[in-house]
């Protein structure tokens, strides 16, 4: 008797396991040895894992890291210009008077950062009563409470003015940028903060005592256009019982109250008072009116309605700075740079106008959002050439521009007798040179990392990848082993189907099917893994049903039938082990596939991704516009190389990767390829 005959059950079960145990141990060894198999098993398996600790690899990819369009920083070792790095030319928050020069005499000498002012009015004699200080308030801090630089404009309103000054009187902060590198820096980030305040005197002062049941009478005569907002102050010590009564030619407000209080009226034309003592005491009341403004704007004719940010270049031979002619005059003939006569002004160029200034700090790119690229650069990208050349002193100068708003405004300032000011207050300013280079791979055109871009966007692009081609095979392979194992009219029906999806051009029905899904705005995501499921799986299932076609034939298969087995058994047990093979090959080849036609449908902009993947990182990167269906592109230049290239590699190995396992796989299982290991 054979020693097999002699085997129980129970041991051939265990050989069986045993012998299919090193068998698989045997295949991954073969496959190990196939190094391009190796190689992209391995880069697929790290990608997958990148993808997977995304979260935690790739935090907040949106958010702003570096300049736009910053190159790899190894690309720092080609460039021997290069800065060296990111750094701060200056951080101030105004805390001692060594931030600030109130009165300098060679501003050229002034440390990096330290403010000073700058006041001008074009024709003194028009406005002879104004004046300015600078100094430090400890107690008005921004950001951090250790205080703020104040330039404190004075009307000294003792001096009558006949007419609004037709000129402009300029007044602001300013600061310098002495650049002693050879290199040109690639951008320059402001943050400062910034506000106002309004010191309004009364226009009426006056002082009255008042007999127990006894009342005064009080006018003032405003004779303005419009109406305007003024506040009636009555302030007594006493705790009597005033009866009120205001008068204006726009309304009558009576009020009764005890000691002092506020009335707030609307008038035009003139203000009456009637103030009534209900006491039995002779009582001494102060009256005040003052005028209410809801803004600076109200008082003054502010130029374009803000601050403007203006730079100039300081003249060592001529011992002052240049005026913005002489500025332009140089940019044209040194660096043939025309600069447009519209931002030409006395002062220097015009950086940024219209910058707005409220009661309240203005943060101006200090409180940054997660998202967003800093809001300020000190200079117009084109003007950094001019004023960063080594050995400059760059001037840069916050100012308003400003005369009073009206003759009605002119009138009430002649009305008050003490000074009216108008307080501009700095804070928090921050000046940081970001030079060109950033990262592994560098950033997008808003800043954002590409590397935590790509890693972010790789799970989409894997996921839909692998959905989508495991969908093809489920409908592939189920068709496949119902036509072959069937036959007859179930196999004529979907092989003609299947004709008819294999006779359609793949990638224009893919365009046509996204657009349609996309007018139903459906979500991109399902509508683009629906729309590759639709196609693929045809091919498939036409080379599945050929295979089962010769496995039915087998004589295995013909023993099951003999023995009572039904359809379904025989199809999971004897027939889908042998067309096995076949499905590893097409995951291998089927996702590379959707893979690439997501990256495609996302690049020509059929579907707008609320994502990130590959396909639309290459996107952004072309310039392609998915609001014109894919138009409006252009954008490819040499600034976004890295920005397109890196994506792209990732693609590539990618699909090598597959390829690479698919055809290792192919050579283990082939005979007519297989070697020995």
């Amino acid at each position: 008797m054979s020693e097999s005959s002699k085997l129980s059950t129970k041991e051939v079960i265990e050989r069986y396991k045993k012998v299919r145990k090193e068998r698989r141990r045997y295949a991954i060894k073969s496959f190990f040895k196939i190094k391009r198999g190796a190689f992209g098993l391995i880069v697929l398996v790290a990608l997958t894992v990148l993808s997977v600790l995304s979260p935690w690899l790739a935090p907040k990819p949106h958010k702003f890291r570096h300049a736009p369009l910053s190159r790899p920083e190894w690309f720092r070792i080609f460039d021997p210009n290069a800065l060296g790095g990111d750094f701060y030319i200056t951080k101030r928050t105004f805390a001692q008077e060594s931030d600030i020069r109130t009165s300098p005499t060679d501003i050229s000498n002034i440390p990096d950062g330290v403010i000073y002012p700058y006041f001008n009015i074009p024709n003194v004699f028009q406005w002879p009563s104004l004046t300015y200080r600078m100094y430090i308030d400890n107690t008005k801090g921004a950001k951090t409470p250790d205080g703020a630089a104040v330039l404190e404009i004075i009307d000294d309103t003792q001096y009558r003015l006949e007419s609004i000054p037709e000129n402009y009187t300029v007044a602001g902060f300013c600061f310098n940028i002495h650049w002693n590198y050879s290199t040109v820096p690639y951008r320059i980030y402001l943050w400062f903060a910034r506000k106002y305040e309004l010191q309004i005197p009364p226009i009426y002062k006056s002082s009255y005592t008042i007999p127990a049941g006894s009342s005064i009478n009080d006018y003032i005569f405003l004779n303005l256009s419009k109406a305007r907002t003024f506040t009636v102050k009555i302030e007594t010590s006493y705790d009597v019982l005033l009866n009120v009564t205001v008068i204006t030619d726009v309304q009558t407000v009576k009020y009764a109250d005890k000691g002092s209080f506020e009335i707030t009226v609307k008038a035009a034309k003139d203000i009456a008072l009637n103030i009534l003592n209900t006491g039995t005491d002779i009582i001494p009341v102060n009256i005040s009116i003052e005028w209410q403004p809801t803004s600076l704007f109200e008082v003054l004719d502010v130029e374009n309605i803000g601050l403007y940010l203006m730079s100039t270049l300081w003249d060592p031979k001529k011992g002052r700075t240049m005026t913005g002619s002489e500025v332009a005059e140089y940019s044209l003939k040194k660096f043939a740079i025309s600069v447009p006569d519209i931002i030409v002004r006395r002062e220097g160029l015009v950086q940024y106008g219209q910058k707005p200034i409220e009661k309240s700090w203005i943060n101006e790119s200090y409180d940054i959002s997660e998202e967003a690229e800093p809001t300020q650069l000190i200079s117009k990208g084109e003007h950094y050439k001019v004023f960063f050349q080594k050995g400059n002193i760059s001037v840069f100068r916050f100012i308003i521009k400003f005369r009073y708003a009206s003759k009605d405004i002119l009138k009430l300032r002649n009305m008050m007798k003490e000074p009216l000011i108008v307080r501009l207050l700095f804070d928090d300013l921050q000046l940081q040179v970001q030079d060109k280079y950033y990262g592994l791979i560098g950033t997008d055109d808003k800043g954002r990392d590409l590397a935590y871009m790509i890693v972010n966007g790789l799970k989409i692009s894997l996921f839909v990848g692998f959905v989508a081609t495991f969908a093809n095979i489920f409908i592939g392979v189920s068709l496949g082993l119902v036509a072959g194992y069937k036959g007859g009219r179930v196999d004529e029906v979907i092989m003609r189907i299947c004709d008819f999806f294999m006779s359609i051009p793949g990638f224009p029905l893919l365009l046509v099917l996204a657009f349609i899904f996309n007018n139903l705005r459906l979500d991109a995501l399902v509508a683009i893994i629906i729309v590759l499921s639709i196609l693929g799986w045809a091919g498939m299932a036409r080379t599945i049903r050929s295979q089962v076609l010769a496995l039915r034939a087998s004589v295995y298969v013909e023993a099951a039938k003999a023995s009572g087995a039904s359809s379904f058994y025989i199809i999971r047990k004897h027939i889908l082990p042998g067309v096995w093979p076949l499905v590893l090959l097409y995951i291998m080849t089927g996702v590379v596939s959707n893979i690439l036609s997501e990256a495609g449908l996302t690049f020509l902009g059929v579907l707008v991704p609320t994502w990130d993947s590959i396909g639309k990182i290459i996107q952004e990167a072309s310039g392609i516009s998915p609001a014109t269906g894919g138009g409006g592109g252009g954008g490819l230049s040499m600034d976004r190389f890295h920005w397109l290239f890196f994506p792209g590699l990732i693609l590539m190995l990618i699909a090598y990767s597959f390829y690479a396992i698919s055809d290792a796989y192919d050579e283990l299982i082939n005979p007519k390829r297989r070697r020995k290991y």
